[in-house]
């Protein structure tokens, strides 16, 4: 998860990775990566992030830690191979801001997922 120094890029990150986040972002990478080996064989995929966020968090060193959304792009392509039918991931974010934050993240990162990206609020 930890990529470089927040220096290198041109986009904005959260203040703080804090821990219940780092272990999310693991939990989450674990079972990502399995659910997709195994359904992505035979189904189509749609993955939702409901809270897309900026897309990065930084420690107290400026290391840099990928959000959600693109742990979960690079687990797809990371499994194309596997994926017989397709896949996408929808972004949903209430911050325009961060959007154009997530946006900037995926170029920098050279993720090939095309996202889908809703400036709107999750929960209404």
């Amino acid at each position: 998860m930890l990529k470089s120094k927040l220096e290198k890029f041109n986009f904005k990150a959260y203040p703080k990775y804090e821990r219940q986040t780092m272990i999310k972002h693991k939990v989450l990478s674990d079972y990502f990566d399995k659910w997709v080996k195994i359904i992505g064989k035979n189904h189509t995929l749609t993955c939702v992030d409901g809270f897309g966020g900026k897309g990065v968090y930084k420690d107290k060193n400026e290391n840099i830690y990928f959000g959600s959304p693109i742990l979960i792009a690079e687990i797809l392509e990371n499994n194309k191979h596997i994926i017989k039918k397709g896949a996408k991931l929808i972004i949903i974010e209430k911050e325009y801001e961060n959007i154009e934050n997530l946006k900037k993240v995926f170029i920098k990162n050279n993720l090939k997922i095309n996202p889908i990206y809703l400036n709107k609020d999750f929960i209404s």
